[in-house]
């Protein structure tokens, strides 16, 4: 379920963290007001009282109706709106109050968990950049087999921002710069802050040619970007991904050794990693 979730765009999160609160609080003050006296009527009130039925819909729209979380959640709550029904044909005793105390309390325990996912990749996001951290950049692809491009990107000459500009400055540009990477990407493109002025990015089935003509493109848009009286650029190492042949973790240190080249012949310059740079000569 985290997997899925760690897809949703920042604001989709967001406002899905809030409304999660309000449908556990919604739930937990109905049901509690039930505990004292339970009929049809009072029941009935449930969908009017609980927004349920539209926020659930809603997670639809955004991707997570293929999770089993989902499915179960509706399935509960059919089987709980059944129970509400046969209150019209049944006459209730102990044991039937005892099933759908149990059946809501499965329900809410439920709820309760698929809700504090949300809580829980939304706390793992940048405040400052609004993207994915490091640690959630690696659950959104701990689960792919991935095959495509991997790309660091660093912020040049960061520090001589912040020291010169102050840290407002370099706040604003790390902000801008994201905004620009993400709004460069198409869907199922990834991009974190992996740390500092430093990100990361993954484009699935692209060629590392392919990403470096992407990446110049992004480069060169990073240098158009209005800083007042701060110009600033940035520079890229790209490395091939391929499952099992590079896994993730070489294919993270190969692009890493990229970007190290980029900065030492000149900054502002895209670099694909070389295989010969694991072999230096004797």
């Amino acid at each position: 379920m985290i997997h899925h979730i760690s897809r949703l765009h920042y604001d989709n999160l967001a406002g899905q963290v809030e409304a999660a609160r309000h449908i556990v609080a919604s739930h937990v003050n109905w049901l509690a007001s039930r505990s004292v006296c339970l009929n049809v009527d009072e029941l009935r009130t449930y969908s009017t009282h609980v927004p349920f039925d539209e926020w659930y819909e809603s997670l639809a729209e955004l991707g997570l109706a293929g999770t089993q979380e989902y499915r179960k959640l509706g399935e509960l709550r059919q089987r709980m709106l059944r129970q509400h029904a046969e209150l019209e044909s049944t006459t209730q005793d102990g044991q039937w109050r005892q099933r759908f105390f149990l059946l809501h309390q499965h329900f809410f325990e439920l709820l309760t968990e698929f809700c504090q996912n949300f809580h829980m990749v939304f706390n793992m996001y940048d405040y400052l950049t609004h993207l994915p951290s490091r640690k959630l950049f690696d659950l959104m692809v701990e689960k792919e087999k991935m095959k495509g491009a991997l790309v660091m990107a660093d912020v040049d000459h960061f520090k001589r921002v912040n020291d010169q500009h102050g840290h407002d400055m370099g706040d604003q540009v790390l902000g801008q710069v994201s905004r620009f990477f993400l709004n460069e990407l198409k869907p199922g493109e990834v991009i974190a802050r992996y740390g500092g002025e430093e990100f990361i990015f993954y484009f699935p089935s692209m060629a590392p040619d392919c990403a470096q003509d992407k990446i110049e493109r992004i480069r060169e848009g990073v240098q158009r970007l209005d800083f007042g009286n701060c110009r600033q650029t940035c520079s890229f190492g790209i490395s091939q991904v391929d499952g099992e042949c590079v896994p993730y973790k070489q294919a993270l240190c190969r692009a890493d050794k990229a970007l190290y080249h980029a900065k030492n012949t000149g900054r502002n310059r895209t670099v694909v990693y070389e295989a010969e740079w694991d072999n230096p000569p004797i």
